[in-house]
């Protein structure tokens, strides 16, 4: 296994039941300055009466319930037992030609763990695909999950992005961050782009893959047809399944370039999954970006480009590990 500036987690050290028991995360202690004696674990029941105005047991007390935080002070003794039982909300992001739908098999296993988990269907595809139009772009399907952050008043956010999702996700994680109300837990890129700031997703594409994309858009009303899920190392019904599911993806946002504050996400904990059997060729350089930017957890599957449906056990064993991650959430 390749050298990395993150940790590599060969996907044997993460058995789901081991998983499971870490109920989505772990105690960590109260960093602030106070005087409480109680010693408590931030994620504890305590009873100490520190007045301390702290967000040591993580602000939002109603996070996945509607609730947005109202300040910095502690919640009531009443709410922190409810805070406990709380675990980071799931928003996923599909990629390329898909939609919401993809995600299908690994939703039980989830919101099993307790999780409420959201998967976004971007504009013009999926059961949305009859908005394609010329005017989309990446902004476009950016704003679908924002949007969905901000009406469903989100909080504690594990956001995951597939393939082309990593640029959705990437600049979605930036308004969170800028934003500064809502938290972050941690970014999921599930063999999926990793840009670079003022990239686009043809950007890191050899010049032969762009130019045969943008003549399959020109003859396809402007859409980017979609392949084989043979590609994706997928056959017999996992294929045909895809293979109807699929649709023409939008090509505006194919060369749109994405502006966001590399330094400040680089502060956010992020995970690569990467699917190498078979390697899908165009998240090459998404795989040696995780290895060697510092900051990324770096996790192998031994599936191809679509481990929701190809391995759905396995990666809902990874997403519940990224889920427990216990390095705070910023809040921008």
């Amino acid at each position: 296994m390749p050298d990395c500036g993150g940790p590599v987690v060969p996907p044997d050290a993460l058995p789901i039941s081991e998983i499971e028991c870490m109920g989505g995360g772990r105690p960590r202690k109260c960093d602030c300055d106070c005087d409480c004696d109680c010693d408590c674990d931030c994620d504890c029941d305590c009873d100490c009466d520190c007045d301390y105005d702290c967000d040591c047991v993580g602000v939002g007390v109603g996070v996945g319930v509607g609730v947005k935080p109202t300040g910095l002070a502690r919640p009531p003794a009443d709410t922190v037992s409810e805070l406990h039982t709380m675990k980071p909300t799931f928003v996923l992001v599909h990629g390329a030609w898909g939609g919401a739908w993809i995600w299908r098999r690994i939703l039980p296993g989830l919101r099993a763990a307790g999780h409420e988990v959201h998967a976004v269907t971007l504009t013009g595809v999926g059961e949305r695909a009859h908005l394609r139009t010329p005017g989309i772009g990446l902004r476009t399907h950016i704003d679908d999950v924002v949007g969905l952050i901000r009406a469903e008043e989100l909080d504690d956010i594990v956001l995951v992005g597939h393939s082309y999702g990593g640029h959705v996700v990437t600049g979605a994680a930036d308004w969170i961050l800028g934003e500064g109300v809502t938290r972050l837990h941690c970014v999921v890129h599930v063999d999926a782009a990793i840009p670079l700031p003022g990239e686009s997703w043809s950007s890191p594409h050899a010049p032969e893959v762009v130019a045969q994309r943008e003549a399959l858009a020109r003859a396809n009303d402007g859409a980017l047809p979609p392949p084989d899920p043979a590609g994706f190392g997928l056959s017999g019904e996992d294929r045909d399944w895809l293979r109807r599911r699929q649709v023409p993806h939008p090509f505006g946002p194919y060369h749109d370039r994405l502006d966001f504050d590399a330094e400040r996400l680089s502060r956010v904990p992020r995970w690569f999954i990467d699917c190498h059997q078979p390697a899908y060729p165009t998240i090459d350089a998404a795989r040696a970006r995780a290895r060697s930017m510092p900051g990324w957890t770096v996790v192998e599957m031994a599936t191809g480009h679509a481990p929701m449906v190809s391995e759905p056990a396995g990666l809902t064993a990874l997403l519940l590990a990224a889920a427990a991650d216990s390095r705070p959430a910023p809040r921008g």
